[in-house]
């Protein structure tokens, strides 16, 4: 594997449509990858996958001119049950995250399936990268779990609740396997300030 820089880039803002699917969202009219380009967080030369979700196809083609494949292992946390509002939603995330439990009347992907499958997804992604760096892009669930997974420790609730749309996050390959996190969420967008 000569790639040793994984970037994780959550989806731009989509279109939130209660009486379609999540996983079918699109983005919004006018959502912005702009200041994500112009922060420089972004390799120039990478290898780029994207989950086969409609927003997160549509963020990897604003972001870059070269060619995305679609990797289903990265698709998001599978939710199904009726749309939530946002503080129950938030409720619900943070409890799954720390607990693996899913909100009462819904059927959500077993915390530990969805960390393996992401888990898998990436890996496959960085061992079939051709170049020194990996660009993911999917969503805030599955990457809080990929990280987790990837440095060793439990998932950050906290640092999901803090994700933007777009949000970057940047690791680094170390000894053995392991990864660091060498530019949390968000760092892309402080510095640009």
């Amino acid at each position: 594997m000569i790639t040793d820089r994984l970037h994780l880039v959550r989806h731009a803002r989509p279109r939130i449509t209660e009486a379609v699917p999540p996983r079918q969202w699109e983005l919004a009219a006018g959502a912005d990858v702009g200041p994500l380009l112009g922060a420089g967080a972004l390799p120039t030369a990478a290898s780029w996958f994207t989950s086969p979700e409609p927003k997160a196809r549509q963020s990897a083609a604003l972001l870059t001119g070269e060619p995305v494949q679609v990797l289903p292992a990265l698709a998001e946390v599978a939710r199904d049950g009726a749309l939530l509002p946002a503080s129950e939603f938030r409720a619900a995330t943070r409890d799954y995250l720390t607990t693996g439990k899913a909100p009462s009347g819904a059927t959500w992907e077993p915390r530990v399936e969805a960390t393996m499958r992401i888990v898998d997804g990436a890996l496959a992604a960085l061992e079939s990268s051709t170049h020194p760096a990996c660009v993911l892009v999917g969503h805030g669930t599955a990457f809080t779990l990929l990280v987790a997974a990837l440095v060793g420790a439990p998932p950050d609730a906290d640092a999901w609740a803090r994700l933007s749309m777009p949000d970057h996050c940047e690791l680094a390959a170390g000894p053995g396997g392991a990864f660091e996190v060498v530019s949390p969420w968000g760092r892309w967008a402080r510095a640009a300030r």
